[in-house]
């Protein structure tokens, strides 16, 4: 799959972000400009405590910026229905259905009226394999489920752009490569503009259009790798002596 030549979705210029703690400053975010295009998934790399879940949070318009940083030529500086998060922990309502939590994100943002929100479901939950599992509850869902009823949720919104932060850290190595394969499949049927942070290498490789990573302290972009395999990839990619070459590149960059 070709990446559009169009307009970048998501355009971040010198981003920075000072966090004031106890008459403390402490920089963040230092100078990150990026931009990210429609049916792409940019992955960022860096060491834990280099920003990349605050510039995520900057992104989302959860959290107060310097700099510019625009979704569809807007600046965003409040949260926008265009842009929906998926975190690593599902964070699921036990008392609700799959089919309640999925709507919970329409409930939230008012994205559309109620008359739309039975369709929306419906068709984030066929997206995300769990037409069957409705009437489910978050206990009776394996950790892979759970997560993709997170998706789902994010999804029902019809958000121009996900946002993921870590959402498959805490699954076990087979579900976890399942929902890499998912979420290639997911990004090519929603055209969606996807940014999304990981620790792992091997992640960020197999799942990115190109990969930015991160220097630390404070946050600002040490490099970008672009990955000329066509999506969708196949497992076997990660076996590749290409793949070997890259993560080599990216783990010394580290």
């Amino acid at each position: 799959m070709s990446v559009t030549t169009e307009a970048p979705t998501v355009e971040i210029r010198n981003v920075g972000k000072t966090f004031k703690r106890s008459g403390h400053s402490f920089e963040v975010l230092k100078d990150v400009t990026l931009a990210v295009g429609l049916d792409e998934i940019l992955t960022v790399l860096g060491p834990s405590g280099c920003g990349k879940s605050t510039l995520l949070n900057c992104i989302a318009g959860l959290e107060t910026y310097d700099g510019l940083i625009t979704v569809n030529q807007r600046e965003v500086r409040t949260p926008s229905t265009e842009v929906a998060v998926v975190f690593q922990a599902p964070e699921l309502l036990p008392w609700r259905t799959v089919r309640g939590n999925a709507r919970y994100g329409l409930e939230l943002s008012k994205a559309a009226p109620k008359s739309e929100w039975n369709q929306r479901i419906d068709a984030a939950l066929e997206v995300v394999g769990l037409s069957d599992s409705a009437d489910l509850y978050p206990r009776q869902l394996s950790g892979g489920m759970q997560q993709r009823v997170n998706i789902a949720r994010a999804l029902a919104v019809r958000p121009r752009v996900l946002l993921m932060d870590e959402p498959f850290g805490a699954l076990d190595a087979i579900t976890k490569e399942r929902m890499q394969e998912e979420l290639q499949r997911i990004v090519a049927s929603e055209r969606l503009t996807v940014v999304f942070i990981t620790h792992d290498i091997s992640e960020a490789i197999y799942l990115g259009n190109r990969v930015a990573v991160m220097s630390k302290n404070p946050g600002g972009v040490r490099l970008i790798q672009e990955i000329a395999e066509p999506r969708p990839r196949e497992l076997s990619y990660k076996r590749s002596p290409g793949f070997q070459e890259l993560y080599t590149q990216l783990w010394s960059s580290l």
